[in-house]
């Protein structure tokens, strides 16, 4: 099976003892009988979360296959496989379906888009060309902001009346340095979308003189299955100037929910300035996508307040407990010390409908990733912190990380950060706006290689002692 012309599937004919699921491990609500299922190519899972389960090929037999801690990251095209029933009242998520009781999935076209896949096929940099008139300028000079039309060539195709505008905090620059960008294809022009995409974020890396820690967290998070966005390398212009190598990354909106999630219309929320899930907490987040029910997340924020023995299973009811375990894990396997649960800001939470509005997490702004200081430790966020009163949730903590550690031994995560400062070399060599001498690169090029060969190591012994 490799494409979407692939037979459809019912799960009357996968036999008895199973049901249908694609390779990928999100739980979902029972599902009706007789739904129909097909296969596509070309998805990542990154749903990122889950069980072991057993899993076949349709047509053969039903085979062990443990996946690690449920994760799968999956490659070229996704076989739809039966599952053994293991008697547990969740079961897996189906993709592109053509029914699910009462809700209404959307169709997979976000998920076999070859545009979006061309910006972050990981061998090539794409070129982006941007075209500003003046008044677009003055616009920028005067709000930075706010987004102002340009046009934009992405690999040769141009797209004409963009929204655009600057982004950042502590990295923000404006056009007299290397401004991030925010790119909204529909903004000015309602149909316009570049493939199936509505938006695309450029950052402009000049915290990182490495110019490789957030391609490198992104790329590990989804080789392990986690939930995070994609990213590539990017060269700029801004009109016919060159602004040097930019980290291509796909933003965190409906789309992002759309090519993972069968049911994307949940509330997807930005955990930032103080956020998390406390009383006071709650009112750091920021609605991106959905309705933004702020009751729930005062609901949940009560729930999870208070640690107690039982912990896990009493915020399992509202947060998916196994997903954030792996998204702590990975915060802790990549040395994201400014994420959630060590900084209240960075990550994002989605209620997902086909969990019946259980929140799911992931990373954001990784850009002070792979810190040589981090200390294995529990944080602030009290959703994460409050699971050390909880043995067996402290226990699924080790684990987890335990798992995610072996992940990146196994993923040769040096081989693949040398592959990126290869792939980018050039354009950082010859990027008129770095920020850094040659000597400056080399050096932190060569300290995050070396903190990528020791850190599984030196993390594992500290987990050791903290048991």
């Amino acid at each position: 099976m490799d494409g979407v012309s692939d037979p459809v599937v019912a799960p009357s004919a996968l036999g008895p003892g199973t049901r249908a699921s694609p390779l990928a491990m999100s739980p979902a609500p029972g599902l009706p009988d007789g739904l129909l299922v097909r296969t596509f190519g070309g998805e990542r899972d990154a749903a990122g979360l889950g069980r072991p389960l057993l899993l076949a090929r349709a047509g053969a037999p039903v085979t062990p296959l443990l996946t690690w801690i449920g994760l799968t990251a999956c490659h070229g095209g996704v076989d739809w496989v039966p599952v053994e029933d293991s008697g547990e009242d969740d079961v897996p998520y189906v993709g592109d379906i053509e029914t699910i009781g009462d809700l209404d999935p959307v169709p997979s076209e976000l998920q076999r888009d070859p545009k979006f896949e061309g910006l972050f096929d990981l061998t090539h940099v794409v070129e982006v060309a941007v075209t500003l008139s003046d008044a677009s300028l003055a616009a920028l000079a005067l709000d930075p902001r706010t987004y102002t039309p340009a046009d934009v060539e992405i690999e040769g195709e141009v797209l004409t009346n963009v929204g655009l505008h600057f982004k950042g905090s502590s990295s923000f620059q404006n056009l007299t340095g290397k401004p991030s960008l925010k790119l909204h294809f529909n903004e000015f022009v309602p149909t316009q979308r570049y493939g199936e995409m509505n938006r695309l974020t450029l950052n402009n890396m000049v915290q990182d003189p490495s110019q490789a820690r957030e391609i490198l967290t992104y790329w590990l998070l989804n080789e392990g299955g986690g939930l995070a966005p994609r990213a590539s390398y990017a060269h700029v212009t801004i009109n016919g100037a060159d602004y040097g190598l930019y980290l291509c990354l796909e933003p965190m909106d409906h789309d992002f929910l759309a090519r993972r999630f069968p049911f994307p219309d949940g509330d997807l929320w930005e955990g930032a300035n103080g956020a998390d899930l406390t009383a006071v907490g709650v009112a750091g987040f920021e609605l991106k996508s959905g309705l933004g029910d702020t009751a729930r997340l005062r609901e949940v924020a009560t729930a999870v307040a208070t640690p107690s023995a039982d912990y896990y299973a009493n915020a399992d009811r509202y947060v998916v407990m196994d997903q954030a375990l792996d998204f702590w894990a990975w915060q802790m396997v990549t040395a994201d010390i400014d994420g959630y649960p060590y900084h209240l800001n960075d990550w994002f939470m989605y209620g997902d409908p086909g969990r019946e509005g259980r929140f799911v997490l992931s990373p954001w702004g990784v850009d002070e990733a792979w810190n040589s200081t981090f200390q294995f430790q529990w944080g602030q966020g009290a959703l994460l912190f409050n699971c050390a009163a909880d043995r067996a949730c402290l226990e699924r903590v080790y684990t987890h990380t335990e798992t995610a550690i072996a992940f990146m031994e196994n993923a040769d995560v040096p081989n693949q950060l040398e592959a990126f400062y290869d792939l980018g070399g050039a354009y950082m060599e010859s990027d008129p706006r770095r920020g850094w001498t040659d000597a400056d690169v080399a050096f932190a090029q060569s300290e995050l290689l070396e903190f990528t060969r020791v850190w599984p190591g030196q993390l594992r012994a500290q987990i050791e002692a903290a048991r």
